[in-house]
């Protein structure tokens, strides 16, 4: 078997370790590709990171997002301390810290997180925005700068006291299989909506937790989405409760979101040609540093000196919750069901009380709805002997005869 043989079945062996393998052996199958394809005319951007990895000790991590065990949380396996002091509810507060801890995702997550310290979990929103395709060519910081012009533009138009923390981020895609969809304007030069080339590009986006006093989530998507135009292209979601893996990784939450920010991914699935797109990849990764992926809008609270207005977070939390009602309606149990819609139109009921009389058509179909509801619910044999109307017209001696059962 020839050299160049070998040569290629070692790099598809690689590519496939990339495209499939899991995070440590994906890192590793990267690093030994650039080692490969080491030359003079490269040098300049694969032997830092190189020699980076190499100076990794448990002592000393390196943080590097090619390193097989600081980009790994199961390999790196963040200790975490629980707090002793109670998380009033609702509040965004840390409740697992690690002041000690080597791991850049932990240390960045918790620095951003200080801003937002003691903040109601209901007014911080998870924002994705995706902002442009990119040439493996071009100059990250330099397109960076251009767009972050247009998200401050985008800030500047929030409620006083607006808070925001997040990092940009890239990831390699064909640009014929975009998950957004972007104007012309924010496609590299040469490429266009009405003929995506089936060629792989750089995906410009950014993630950021973003806290408004008075606006609501949907409020401040739109106002991202009107300046960034495109299905798919801004994603707001609200902030979920945290949970602690076994492996140190905190999922879910204010600070698990941020943590997320900073872990720093390379995602390269191109079957047999992953082993190229990682030097495509490392290449223009180097066109930029962490300082210029840090973004930062707005003062904390305790500078600001904002006042949050408590009748405004519980409206907040109770929409949260009646949103997460009407997207799980089928996995509730029947008494969760019961009392929801037995709730649901005991308000309407007393809501259409101050619009009568043209309420009064309508108050006696609603109030039956909720009677009939409730018998059903304590097993009443009410409707079988009487309406709601003959009901309320029986004397006292013939409401004596209808007493529910105990």
């Amino acid at each position: 078997m020839s050299r160049l043989s070998k040569k290629t079945l070692q790099k598809r062996r690689r590519s496939e370790s990339i495209h499939s393998g899991t995070v440590y052996q994906q890192k590793v199958a990267i690093l030994e590709h650039l080692q490969q394809a080491l030359t003079p005319e490269n040098a300049q951007w694969i032997q830092p990171i190189l020699n980076r990895v190499g100076r990794c000790k448990p002592a000393y991590r390196c943080n590097s997002k090619h390193c097989p065990t600081c980009s790994n949380a199961k390999q790196s396996k963040a200790v975490r301390k629980k707090t002793k002091q109670l998380k009033p509810l609702g509040k965004a507060q840390a409740t697992t810290t690690s002041s000690k801890s080597k791991e850049y995702r932990v240390r960045g997550g918790q620095r951003m997180m200080d801003a937002f310290e003691g903040l109601p979990t209901a007014m911080l929103h998870c924002f994705t925005v995706n902002l442009c395709l990119v040439s493996f060519d071009d100059d990250l910081k330099e397109t960076k700068e251009r767009y972050l012009l247009k998200l401050r533009k985008v800030l500047n138009k929030l409620t006083d006291g607006a808070i925001a923390r997040g990092k940009f981020d890239i990831v390699s895609k064909y640009a014929d299989d975009l998950p957004s969809e972007f104007p012309d304007i924010d496609l590299p030069f040469g490429v266009f909506n009405a003929a995506l080339p089936h060629t792989r590009h750089v995906m410009l986006h950014i993630h950021f937790l973003l806290f408004d006093p008075w606006m609501t989530r949907v409020e401040l998507r739109n106002l991202f989405a009107k300046e960034f135009p495109g299905s798919n292209r801004v994603c707001a979601r609200r902030t979920r409760d945290h949970t602690v893996l076994e492996c140190g990784t905190m999922v879910g939450g204010a600070q698990g979101y941020l943590e997320y920010m900073c872990m720093e991914k390379v995602e390269l699935s191109f079957g047999d040609q992953s082993a190229d797109a990682a030097l495509e990849f490392v290449q223009i990764d180097s066109t930029w540093d962490r300082r210029n992926r840090n973004f930062s809008f707005g003062k904390s609270i305790s500078v600001s000196g904002i006042v949050i207005d408590q009748d405004r977070v519980k409206y907040l939390e109770r929409e949260n919750r009646l949103q997460w009602i009407k997207k799980n309606w089928s996995k509730l149990s029947y008494a969760e069901k019961f009392i929801h819609q037995w709730m649901s139109n005991g308000i309407d009921i007393l809501a259409g009380i101050k619009s009568l009389p043209n309420y009064r058509a309508q108050f006696i179909d609603k109030f039956s709805a909720v009677l009939l509801l409730h018998c059903n619910w304590v097993r009443w044999n009410f409707f079988e002997v009487i309406d709601f109307v003959g009901f309320m017209s029986a004397s006292d001696s013939e409401l004596a005869l209808l007493e529910p059962p105990d």
